[in-house]
């Protein structure tokens, strides 16, 4: 664990962690978990979630997805 969060696997870019998300009007923890792939063309991609579990406030709008390919 550095600075209040875990990492393990993922990519060489972007490994998967977990962290502790808090401010005045939040509270729970944020979870980041990114699988390594290849499209239909061979390139390499890589598909992350972002996603917060919380027992004080609302993280609709917060969590997300995304990907990238070289």
């Amino acid at each position: 664990m550095i600075r209040g969060e875990l990492t393990w696997g993922g990519s060489d870019t972007q490994p998967n962690r977990v962290w502790l998300a808090e401010d005045a009007d939040l509270a729970g923890i944020g979870l980041s978990l990114t699988r390594v792939s290849e499209d239909t063309n061979g390139e390499e991609c890589q598909s992350t979630r972002i996603r917060y579990f919380l027992w004080r406030g609302d993280a609709d709008d917060f969590n997300t997805s995304y990907s990238t390919c070289n």
